[in-house]
């Protein structure tokens, strides 16, 4: 009988209901999911730390962005500094694209006429405001340095005696002057706008005679240069002679003279040629830059511009 009952205790040791497989299921079931959130919690500190890296990588861009940034604002802010440091040429020197017209050329003996005011009266800037940096939308220093002259064509303030637009220089000091004596006008320039046809340096009589240019040299807007030489003082009487030849946007020079009574005009150091009327002898005064012939925009840019008077 012994036997017997080892028998049954080894049974009843082997013995498995069905609830104890629920809960081996239950404790897997719950190990999966410690593991699950183990694992998601690894991917969330795994993306933290990675967009930690990211935003410190953007700091660092930001910073070397800023730092490029302050250094090409310190760079323009010196040039400017220095530009504004640099000595006036006053027509001595090389232009400087950061000043004004009044400190690259000599401008002591210049007015400016423009083409804005009232009707009849256009403005007229003054040597002293020009030497002072005057600058507008009509004169200003163009990105070479040179000094510019723009006329719009149309829709401006005209001279009394004139329909057309100027943006122009006339001689001040002297306001007149004998032609018995020597007098130039040299200058260098560009028509960097052609359509206008400007005027682009001229002697203008002795108002107290005339009221009429005594010579005007014209650019047309094929690059032709015209003396256009006035016959009586009333106006109306002008001939005109072609005296040199220059593409639109070439820079060339010029030569007006008028000394001991004789009228001459030469192109890029060419040979000069001798302008008559019965208006020699009478004297005048010089005047240079965008004076335009039509109803189209004009621009003129004055790389020098010199005047001389002697006995």
């Amino acid at each position: 009988m012994e036997p017997t009952r080892n028998k049954s205790r080894r049974a009843e040791v082997f013995e498995v209901g069905p609830g104890d497989f629920n809960i081996t299921s239950g404790k897997q079931l719950s190990t999966r999911k410690e593991s699950t959130k183990q694992h998601s919690l690894l991917w969330v500190v795994l993306a933290l730390v990675l967009i930690a890296i990211a935003i410190q990588l953007v700091v660092a861009q930001l910073n070397v962005t800023r730092v490029q940034a302050n250094s090409h604002i310190d760079a323009i802010s010196a040039g400017f500094v220095n530009a504004q440091k640099a000595p006036c040429a006053h027509g001595n020197g090389p232009l400087n694209p950061n000043a004004t017209p009044g400190c690259n050329f000599n401008l002591s003996i210049w007015s400016l006429q423009l083409p804005t005011g009232s009707p009849g009266h256009p403005t007229t800037i003054s040597s002293s405001q020009l030497q002072s940096g005057f600058t507008d939308q009509f004169f200003f220093t163009g990105s070479d340095g040179a000094m510019a002259f723009f006329d719009p064509g149309v829709n401006c303030v005209t001279t009394a005696n004139s329909k057309h637009c100027r943006s122009e220089l006339r001689e001040v000091n002297p306001s007149v002057w004998s032609s018995r004596g020597t007098n130039t006008l040299s200058a260098t320039l560009t028509v960097t706008q052609a359509a206008g046809a400007p005027v682009v340096g001229q002697i203008h009589l002795d108002e107290s005679v005339s009221v009429r240019p005594l010579i005007e040299l014209f650019y047309t807007s094929g690059g032709d240069l015209v003396a256009g030489v006035e016959q009586c003082t009333a106006g109306g009487c002008e001939t005109r002679t072609t005296v040199g030849h220059v593409n639109p946007g070439t820079r060339f020079s010029y030569v007006i003279s008028y000394s001991h009574n004789k009228l001459t005009v030469s192109i890029n150091g060419g040979p000069a040629h001798s302008l008559s009327t019965p208006l020699l002898g009478i004297g005048g005064y010089f005047k240079a830059g965008d004076y335009g012939q039509s109803p189209k925009a004009a621009r003129v840019s004055f790389y020098s511009l010199k005047i001389v008077h002697a006995p």
